[in-house]
Protein backbone atom coordinates (compact mmCIF):
# COMPACT_ATOMS: atom_id res chain seq x y z
CA UNK A 1 0.00 0.00 0.00
CA UNK A 2 2.89 2.78 0.34
CA UNK A 3 3.80 2.08 -3.05
CA UNK A 4 0.71 2.99 -4.01
CA UNK A 5 0.46 6.19 -1.69
CA UNK A 6 4.31 6.93 -2.90
CA UNK A 7 3.07 6.83 -6.67
CA UNK A 8 0.00 8.73 -6.19
CA UNK A 9 1.54 11.54 -4.32
CA UNK A 10 4.19 11.81 -7.16
CA UNK A 11 1.87 11.45 -10.15
CA UNK A 12 -1.54 12.08 -8.69
CA UNK A 13 -2.80 13.68 -12.27
CA UNK A 14 -1.09 11.05 -15.01
CA UNK A 15 -2.30 8.33 -12.89
CA UNK A 16 -6.01 9.66 -12.84
CA UNK A 17 -5.71 10.18 -16.36
CA UNK A 18 -4.47 7.16 -17.94
CA UNK A 19 -6.55 4.69 -15.34
CA UNK A 20 -9.50 6.44 -16.98
CA UNK A 21 -8.24 6.54 -20.49
CA UNK A 22 -6.35 2.86 -20.74
CA UNK A 23 -7.75 1.07 -18.04
CA UNK A 24 -11.39 2.70 -17.88
CA UNK A 25 -11.66 2.63 -14.10
CA UNK A 26 -11.81 5.96 -11.76
CA UNK A 27 -9.36 7.27 -9.29
CA UNK A 28 -11.93 7.45 -6.82
CA UNK A 29 -12.33 3.18 -6.62
CA UNK A 30 -8.77 3.37 -4.85
CA UNK A 31 -9.94 6.21 -2.89
CA UNK A 32 -12.77 4.24 -1.52
CA UNK A 33 -11.66 1.11 -0.73
CA UNK A 34 -13.33 -0.42 -4.21
CA UNK A 35 -10.10 -1.09 -6.29
CA UNK A 36 -7.05 -2.34 -3.85
CA UNK A 37 -3.65 -0.61 -3.86
CA UNK A 38 -2.37 -4.52 -5.63
CA UNK A 39 -4.70 -3.73 -8.29
CA UNK A 40 -4.11 -0.08 -9.10
CA UNK A 41 -0.22 -0.89 -8.93
CA UNK A 42 -0.89 -3.75 -11.32
CA UNK A 43 -3.22 -1.60 -13.78
CA UNK A 44 -0.34 0.83 -13.43
CA UNK A 45 2.31 -1.63 -14.77
CA UNK A 46 0.12 -2.78 -17.68
CA UNK A 47 -0.41 0.48 -18.93
CA UNK A 48 1.40 1.09 -22.76
CA UNK A 49 5.13 2.77 -22.67
CA UNK A 50 3.61 5.80 -24.09
CA UNK A 51 1.26 6.62 -21.16
CA UNK A 52 0.96 10.03 -19.18
CA UNK A 53 2.06 7.74 -15.69
CA UNK A 54 5.06 6.09 -17.64
CA UNK A 55 6.24 8.97 -19.63
CA UNK A 56 7.00 10.90 -16.27
CA UNK A 57 7.44 8.22 -13.75
CA UNK A 58 10.03 6.35 -16.23
CA UNK A 59 11.08 8.66 -19.01
CA UNK A 60 11.21 12.28 -17.68
CA UNK A 61 14.87 12.77 -16.19
CA UNK A 62 16.87 15.93 -15.16
CA UNK A 63 20.36 16.48 -16.76
CA UNK A 64 22.17 18.14 -14.06
CA UNK A 65 25.59 19.50 -13.03
CA UNK A 66 27.18 18.29 -10.00
CA UNK A 67 28.41 21.33 -7.32
CA UNK A 68 29.24 19.82 -4.26
CA UNK A 69 32.26 19.33 -2.37
CA UNK A 70 33.29 16.26 -3.90
CA UNK A 71 36.19 16.86 -6.44
CA UNK A 72 36.38 14.27 -8.26
CA UNK A 73 32.39 14.60 -9.05
CA UNK A 74 32.41 18.39 -9.75
CA UNK A 75 31.37 19.85 -12.72
CA UNK A 76 30.56 15.85 -13.93
CA UNK A 77 27.19 15.74 -15.59
CA UNK A 78 24.46 13.26 -13.88
CA UNK A 79 21.59 12.27 -15.72
CA UNK A 80 18.84 11.48 -12.44
CA UNK A 81 14.95 11.23 -12.53
CA UNK A 82 12.80 14.21 -12.43
CA UNK A 83 10.63 12.92 -9.78
CA UNK A 84 10.77 14.92 -6.56
CA UNK A 85 12.73 17.70 -5.67
CA UNK A 86 16.51 17.30 -6.98
CA UNK A 87 19.44 16.84 -4.69
CA UNK A 88 20.91 19.68 -3.21
CA UNK A 89 24.38 19.37 -4.69
CA UNK A 90 23.29 19.57 -8.17
CA UNK A 91 22.63 21.84 -10.81
CA UNK A 92 19.72 20.96 -13.02
CA UNK A 93 20.88 22.18 -16.81
CA UNK A 94 17.51 20.57 -18.53
CA UNK A 95 14.81 18.50 -18.29
CA UNK A 96 13.37 16.44 -20.64
CA UNK A 97 11.16 13.20 -21.73
CA UNK A 98 13.31 10.69 -22.97
CA UNK A 99 11.95 8.57 -26.67
CA UNK A 100 10.25 5.57 -26.20
CA UNK A 101 12.24 2.99 -27.71
CA UNK A 102 10.20 2.19 -30.89
CA UNK A 103 10.77 6.17 -31.30
CA UNK A 104 14.78 5.39 -30.81
CA UNK A 105 14.49 2.37 -32.68
CA UNK A 106 13.02 4.73 -35.69
CA UNK A 107 14.93 7.84 -35.36
CA UNK A 108 18.54 5.73 -35.66
CA UNK A 109 17.08 4.00 -38.89
CA UNK A 110 16.59 7.01 -40.28
CA UNK A 111 20.04 8.82 -39.19
CA UNK A 112 21.24 5.48 -40.87
CA UNK A 113 19.92 5.85 -43.61
CA UNK A 114 20.44 9.80 -44.26
CA UNK A 115 24.12 8.81 -44.00
CA UNK A 116 23.79 6.46 -46.67
CA UNK A 117 22.25 8.21 -48.88
CA UNK A 118 24.61 10.94 -48.42
CA UNK A 119 27.41 8.36 -49.00
CA UNK A 120 26.09 8.24 -52.45
CA UNK A 121 25.93 11.80 -52.94
CA UNK A 122 22.74 12.60 -52.37
CA UNK A 123 22.38 16.30 -50.11
CA UNK A 124 22.96 15.93 -46.15
CA UNK A 125 19.15 16.40 -44.46
CA UNK A 126 19.60 18.21 -41.10
CA UNK A 127 19.02 15.73 -38.89
CA UNK A 128 18.56 17.94 -35.86
CA UNK A 129 14.70 16.74 -35.37
CA UNK A 130 15.91 12.90 -35.54
CA UNK A 131 18.54 13.60 -32.31
CA UNK A 132 17.02 11.98 -28.93
CA UNK A 133 16.57 14.84 -26.47
CA UNK A 134 19.98 13.82 -24.36
CA UNK A 135 21.63 13.80 -27.31
CA UNK A 136 20.12 16.96 -28.18
CA UNK A 137 20.54 18.89 -24.71
CA UNK A 138 24.78 17.38 -24.92
CA UNK A 139 24.88 19.39 -28.02
CA UNK A 140 23.88 22.33 -27.37
CA UNK A 141 25.73 22.22 -23.93
CA UNK A 142 28.89 21.89 -26.01
CA UNK A 143 28.32 24.50 -28.46
CA UNK A 144 27.85 26.67 -25.46
CA UNK A 145 31.05 26.05 -24.27
CA UNK A 146 32.33 26.45 -27.54
CA UNK A 147 30.97 29.71 -28.21
CA UNK A 148 32.12 31.17 -24.71
CA UNK A 149 35.58 29.51 -25.77
CA UNK A 150 35.63 31.90 -28.73
CA UNK A 151 34.34 34.73 -27.34
CA UNK A 152 36.91 34.68 -24.73
CA UNK A 153 39.58 33.64 -27.67
CA UNK A 154 38.54 37.20 -28.85
CA UNK A 155 38.67 38.95 -26.44
CA UNK A 156 42.40 38.06 -25.34
CA UNK A 157 43.52 38.67 -28.63
CA UNK A 158 41.33 42.22 -28.71
CA UNK A 159 42.98 43.11 -25.42
CA UNK A 160 46.76 42.19 -26.92
CA UNK A 161 46.17 43.70 -30.03
CA UNK A 162 44.57 46.77 -29.38
CA UNK A 163 44.60 46.84 -25.41
CA UNK A 164 40.66 46.63 -25.59
CA UNK A 165 39.15 45.58 -22.51
CA UNK A 166 36.51 43.17 -22.55
CA UNK A 167 36.45 42.53 -26.41
CA UNK A 168 35.23 45.97 -27.25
Amino acid sequence: MTEAIKLWRLFPTQIEADLQIHCRRRIAEWHQGTMSSREMLALLDGLPENSKFKEASERTFRVAEYVGEDKQLTGKLLRIPAAGAPPKDVKVIATYIDWTYDRKLLARMTRELAALRADRGAPQPDIAALLEPLDAILLERKELERAELVRRAKSHISVGLYGMKGGE
